[in-house]
């Protein structure tokens, strides 16, 4: 398979300024073309879109105090723009404000950086902009393909498992005249093959694994990377001495993307019991198109985990806590349920950091994700808000479960020992709550606002404590 970071690293990407203060622009483009990058400039927001229209660029870099239109005004102009949303914003500002770094994301901004921070960390978070908006090209495109060759290829280009299976059910036995098939996922670590889909009532709420020491007509489709098309089963080396389909013969295709096997489909029982010539055919065909679309739909599955997943300690990040923090509240209230959350702050972890280095505080940051995990049910959504700062959703859970969840771990992660490279601390944290409907909240916003001001409160009279009220 290719290289993704190669194909990543093939193009020399461009990055617009738009800064209405020429002197840092030249800095940044000295900065940036050291790096390898092309830069366009904009002295404003309204020359930036301009600038857009005749040249997309792979990430854009705003300054938040500009005359006119602010870089959060710009943002939200930009991503007005159905072309232009799927391009990397980061916003430079003057000091790392709550409230403008939460305007920032609501305007359409996928990340922030403070004026005064070395300029590897920006130089950091454009690779990383932009090797996400890479990869969502390119599958986007691998799409696109896929869907101009035939209808059927852009019908089975979806990401619900549910709906593929649906769709593979309806559309590959009225297209080739098959009665049965069935698709099977091959796990190249545990080296077994797993049932992913099928339409064979025989094996209706069964879980089909095949592994090694089953002799399987799959397992020469996935060694040999090679279709295989068989008349007479019954004959067949293959043959277990039980008939499994009605007809007497088999066809089985390797799903593969550059010649990287990930899964076989099979194909029995035909509307004349035999394999039509024109069967045979086109399932060389919908190999291709198969193959491609389970591809995609992985690869956005992946895409997608990237995107809402914290580098560093594996939570949620901050994007996805923004896009389902109102989606749960606005069920809370439909369906009128608890829902209380949970911000935390790591107490002095400047300290941490100043006196171990940022190598123990990232242990550290990771060593309370997994705290939090384990205290947590499966239900709860534990985000890294930014930072040393956590918030953990609590799904229909009152305030006084919630004080006693936060408790818990406020206690769990007090007495623990935090040991890694000769380096042992006891650390603590304050927490803060917001519960609804106790609190009064209409929206994400209000919410997020409460436990902010309350774990403000605990760190203010003494650190180490829950505050709820």
């Amino acid at each position: 398979m290719r290289d993704e970071n190669q194909f990543l690293n093939n193009k020399k990407h461009t990055i617009l300024i738009i800064d209405d203060d020429g002197d840092d622009y030249f800095i940044f483009k000295k900065v940036l073309k050291k790096e390898g990058y092309n830069t366009l400039y904009a002295r404003s927001g309204i020359e930036g879109i301009k600038v857009i229209e005749n040249k997309v660029p792979d990430c854009i870099l705003i300054e938040q105090n500009m005359p006119k239109m602010s870089g959060i005004e710009v943002c939200r102009n930009i991503r007005q723009h159905d072309f232009f949303t799927h391009i990397p914003i980061i916003i430079r500002t003057d000091y790392q404000d709550k409230e403008n770094i939460f305007e920032s994301i609501e305007a359409g901004a996928d990340d922030f950086i403070v004026k005064s921070s070395d300029y590897r960390i920006l130089l950091s978070r454009i690779k990383a902009m932009i090797r996400i908006k890479m990869i969502q090209d390119k599958k986007i495109e691998d799409i696109k393909f896929s869907n101009r060759l035939i209808v059927f290829s852009k019908k089975i280009n979806i990401t619900d498992d549910n709906e593929l299976i649906s769709v593979l059910k309806e559309n590959i036995e009225n297209i080739f005249g098959t009665q049965i098939f069935s698709i099977f996922l091959y796990d190249r670590n545990a080296d077994i093959l797993e049932l992913f889909a099928h339409n064979n009532p025989e094996l209706i709420k069964k879980d089909i694994v095949i592994t090694r020491n089953k002799k399987s007509i799959m397992w020469d489709v996935i060694d040999n990377n090679k279709k295989t098309f068989i008349d007479d089963f019954q004959s067949s080396i293959y043959f277990c001495g039980k008939k499994l389909y009605r007809d007497n013969f088999a066809i089985s295709y390797p799903l593969a993307i550059d010649n990287n096997v990930f899964g076989v489909i099979n194909m029995n029982n035909s509307n004349t019991g035999d394999i039509p010539e024109k069967l045979y055919k086109m399932a060389v065909n919908i190999e291709g198109h198969l193959a491609s679309a389970l591809s995609n739909s992985i690869a956005f599955k992946k895409l997608e985990n990237l995107s809402n997943t914290d580098e560093l300690t594996q939570l949620f990040n901050r994007r996805y806590l923004l896009n389902i923090l109102q989606n749960e509240l606005e069920r809370a209230k439909r369906y009128k349920r608890n829902l209380s959350c949970i911000m935390i702050d790591i107490d002095r972890f400047k300290n941490i950091n100043d006196n171990y280095g940022h190598l123990y505080g990232d242990f550290i940051l990771k060593k309370i994700g997994n705290i939090f995990k384990t205290n947590c049910r499966e239900t709860d959504i534990i985000c890294r808000y930014g930072g040393d700062e956590f918030f953990i959703i609590l799904i229909e859970t009152s305030l006084k479960r919630a004080i006693a969840v936060a408790e818990k771990i406020r206690k769990h992660i007090k007495k623990h020992e935090f040991n890694n490279d000769n380096i042992s601390t006891l650390i603590t944290i304050s927490l803060g709550i917001s519960s609804y409907p106790e609190d009064s909240i209409e929206n994400k916003k209000e919410i997020i606002k409460i436990a902010d001001k309350r774990l403000y409160k605990a760190k203010k009279s003494g650190r180490n404590k829950t505050v709820y009220s």
